[in-house]
């Protein structure tokens, strides 16, 4: 993940220094969870099979709605800032196809 491109991305949209810290930490948990299923913790290289896994996996350990929708604005912005529209597309759809 390119951490510093991001936050820069995110203060520039004039996110605050606490919401940009809450979105780092949503992408570094999504790290841990391609490393745990998909054997690499680069965001770079995620996929729709990723990103929908990702989304079933959030609502079978019952994640709060709430939760869930910060993940998605989280690696919505970050998709957004690496210029991959496609992958920003499934995450705004609810990690849908």
């Amino acid at each position: 993940m390119d951490e510093e491109g991001f936050r820069e991305f995110q203060l520039k949209k004039k996110r605050s220094p606490r919401g940009v810290d809450i979105y780092v930490t949503m992408l570094k948990k999504y790290q841990n969870f391609l490393q745990k299923h998909k054997g690499h913790n680069e965001i770079n290289l995620s996929s729709t099979e990723d990103l929908i896994a990702f989304g079933k996996w959030l609502k079978e350990e019952n994640f709060q709605q709430t939760i869930i929708n910060v993940y998605k604005l989280a690696l919505k912005d970050y998709f957004i800032y690496k210029e991959e529209v496609k992958l920003a597309e499934i995450v705004e759809n609810g990690f849908k196809n």
